[in-house]
């Protein structure tokens, strides 16, 4: 901007008759002043836009700051659920994809191992223990209000994903964790739907769990 000005105050204008000489960057900022005049309008619209973004955020993270702290006993609740559930859902992640595997060779007419065995027990496991500790916040409304809107559908999904998966299957005392029989048949407990249900959960639970983390750094830079 200083550039420009100096060179149309003190630069030597070209002469009239066949438009020579002059100063060479006065007479380009002259031919040029409308292009630049639009140039230095977008840059300052810019400019503004950014401003008027930064404020907006500054705002809203103030107003999330205030209702982290207004309901300060159920943030804290939630971020222990958080930390607690979030290495469950990878892990839950980790054996569904370890059971699609086995799933497809077992349906394509193949023997149990006892490793496919351990595998879809490990999976019925972990779903479980994800689905008890989900019904922490997925049932308190104070609690489900703190997540982002993208987070709360994923927990309700999640949620009914686990209750429907949990309808699938005996209780657990009725031998759904059981190895046996000891032989190539399927564990005790087995169901079919449920076993093709644990596959629906490997994408749902990563996602979930890198959301959730992503809302647990949100929460400590918006209080802290």
């Amino acid at each position: 901007m200083v550039v420009v000005a100096v060179a149309v105050l003190s630069g030597e204008p070209p002469q009239m008759q066949g438009r020579t000489g002059g100063d060479p960057l006065r007479n380009l900022i002259y031919d040029f002043q409308t292009l630049i005049t639009g140039v230095f309008a977008l840059f300052a619209a810019a400019w503004t836009i950014a401003q008027m973004r930064a404020t907006e955020e500054r705002q809203a993270r103030e107003l999330r700051r205030q209702n982290y702290l207004q309901h300060r006993a159920a943030t804290l609740s939630v971020e222990r659920v958080v930390e607690e559930i979030t290495p469950d859902l990878k892990l839950l992640a980790e054996h569904t994809r370890a059971w699609a595997t086995a799933y497809v060779r077992l349906t394509d007419g193949g023997d149990w191992s006892p490793a496919d065995k351990a595998i879809f027990i490990s999976s019925v496991r972990g779903a479980m223990n994800v689905k008890r500790t989900l019904n922490a916040i997925a049932n308190e409304d104070d609690a489900i209000r703190l997540f982002t809107p993208v987070v709360q559908r994923s927990v309700n999904n999640f949620d009914l994903l686990l209750r429907y998966l949990a309808t699938l299957l005996p209780e657990e005392g009725e031998g759904v964790l059981d190895m046996w029989p000891l032989s190539n048949h399927a564990p005790k407990g087995y169901n079919k739907e449920a076993a093709a249900t644990l596959l629906q959960l490997t994408w749902p639970s990563t996602f979930l769990a890198d959301e959730l983390e992503a809302w647990a750094k949100k929460v400590a830079a918006d209080v802290g």
